[in-house]
C-alpha cells in the first residue's frame, strides 16, 4: 500500500557510475520482474481465495460439533420427525441439504481433532522451550488415538446403515473412515520408537494440520475442495512443463479441463465478495 503493486523504472535513472542500459536488455528485465511479481500477486489471489472460503462460514464448525452429539447421531438417519429435530439444534445462519448432514456426522471427530489442535498448539510450544517433548508428544499420540477410535466407531456404524437410499454413500464414507484410520495408526507405529525431540513435535504437527485437518476441511467446505483440486492439477501441469515434458502436460491439462471453468467461477465468485466488500 505504501510503495504500490509495481515499481516504476526509467531507463535514464541509474546510480552514479553505471552505465545507460540498452533498451532492449531494459525492456526484458522490465518484462522478467513484471512476469514474477505478476505470479507472487497471483498466487496471493488464489491463496485468499482458499481463506475466504474456508473462514466465510463459521458455522459449518458448530454444525459439526453439533452433529458429535451422540443423541443427534441416532436421530439423524431415522425419520423426517428425527431430521427435524437435528435442524433445531443447528445454528439458524446454516442450511444444509440432508447428504450434508450425514458427511459432517461422519467426519465429526475430525473438527473435534482441529478444534483441539488449535486450542493446546500453544501448550505444546511450551512443552519444547522447556524441553519437556515428550509430553507433547504423549498428548499428540493420545489425541490421534482418540481420533482413531472415534473414527473406526463411525465407520463401523456407516457399514450398518440400513436405509437402502443412504447404503451406497455410508459404505463409501466407512471406507473413506477407515482408510485415515490405517493411515493414523501407521503413522503411530512410526513415531512408536523414535525418541521424543522437537524434530518429532514439528513432523507429528505437520501430519496433523497438512493430513488430517486439511482433509476435513476440504470435505466440510466443497468450495475448499474444488481449489485445490484445481490448484494440484496446475501445479502438476506446471512440474511437468518445467520438466520440459510438453506432451504430457497438454495431456495432463486437456484430460481434466472441466477444472478450467471450475477454477474461472471460483475467481469470480471472489473477485464479486472483493468489490461488494464482503470479505
Amino acid at each position: 500500500m505504501m510503495t504500490g503493486f509495481f515499481r516504476q523504472k526509467d531507463r535514464f535513472d541509474r546510480r552514479p557510475g553505471f552505465p545507460r542500459e540498452n533498451i532492449f536488455k531494459f525492456a526484458w528485465r522490465w518484462l522478467t520482474d513484471f512476469v514474477l511479481d505478476s505470479s507472487t500477486y497471483i498466487r496471493l489471489f488464489f491463496e485468499f481465495q482458499e481463506i475466504w472460503f474456508l473462514t466465510r462460514n463459521p458455522a459449518v464448525e458448530k454444525v459439526a460439533e453439533a452433529l458429535a452429539d451422540d443423541k443427534i447421531l441416532e436421530l439423524l438417519p431415522e425419520t423426517e420427525h428425527g431430521q427435524g429435530e437435528v435442524r433445531s439444534r443447528l445454528p439458524s445462519q446454516v442450511s444444509l441439504s440432508r447428504r450434508r448432514l450425514l458427511g459432517l456426522r461422519h467426519w465429526a471427530p475430525l473438527a473435534s481433532l482441529k478444534r483441539q489442535w488449535e486450542s493446546i498448539q500453544q501448550r505444546w510450544a511450551e512443552y519444547n522451550w522447556s524441553g519437556q517433548c515428550d509430553k507433547a508428544i504423549s498428548e499428540i499420540r493420545e489425541l490421534l488415538q482418540s481420533t482413531a477410535s472415534m473414527l473406526r466407531e463411525r465407520a463401523r456404524r456407516s457399514a450398518q446403515c440400513r436405509n437402502p437410499k443412504e447404503k451406497r454413500e455410508a459404505r463409501r464414507e466407512a471406507k473413506k473412515l477407515n482408510e485415515v484410520v490405517k493411515e493414523i495408526e501407521t503413522y503411530l507405529q512410526a513415531i512408536d520408537h523414535v525418541p521424543a525431540d522437537p524434530t518429532l513435535l514439528y513432523r507429528s504437527q505437520l501430519f496433523i494440520r497438512d493430513r488430517l485437518i486439511e482433509r476435513y476441511e476440504a470435505l466440510s467446505c466443497r468450495y475448499v475442495g474444488m481449489r485445490r483440486s484445481v490448484n494440484a492439477w496446475r501445479l502438476e501441469a506446471y512440474q511437468r512443463l518445467n520438466r520440459g515434458r510438453l506432451v504430457s502436460s497438454a495431456f495432463s491439462v486437456t484430460r481434466k479441463s472441466w477444472l478450467v471453468f471450475v477454477d474461472a467461477y471460483l475467481s469470480l465468485r471472489f473477485t464479486v465478495a472483493a468489490l461488494r466488500k464482503e470479505l
